[in-house]
């Protein structure tokens, strides 16, 4: 709110050609927190099941709600892509969050987990690559 809707405050202003390197370290320390809490020993016999919910889960996630965007909001394939590999990500937070409420069985917990926290490296790089090709018009 201070920044760009009141210009209190103008972060490239203040931080120069620093600004975006900044924001680089930031993100990177946001999107691999989570994976410092990961324990191996959760996994065992649940490597499978993770690695099809974010390999073949996540794929089926971006291509329907890619399409879904695309045929209620008018909009084109090159921003439904985008916007399906962004919400492919749920997020540690969310999950963990849902996880206290629901108080599901430790392997279901484990799994969650798991492909909350591995899944967001994944989502940030397939939005930032559909992004760069939009950007630069190969699509």
């Amino acid at each position: 709110m201070i920044g760009p809707v009141l210009n209190w405050f103008d972060p490239i202003k203040i931080f120069g050609e620093f600004f975006y390197s900044f924001v680089s370290l930031a993100v990177s320390f946001i999107l691999f927190e989570g994976s410092l809490s990961l324990k191996f020993s959760e996994i065992k016999g649940l490597a499978s099941v993770i690695r099809r919910l974010i390999s073949i889960g996540a794929l089926i996630t971006i291509l329907i709600t890619t399409v879904a965007v695309h045929y209620s909001l008018n909009v084109s394939w090159n921003i439904s892509l985008l916007f399906g590999c962004i919400t492919v990500v749920p997020g540690p937070t969310v999950i963990s969050s849902l996880l206290r409420i629901i108080n599901p069985t430790q392997n279901i917990a484990n799994i969650l987990k798991w492909e909350g926290i591995l899944i967001d490296p994944l989502g940030a790089l397939l939005s930032v690559l559909v992004y760069e090709y939009i950007i630069f018009g190969i699509w």
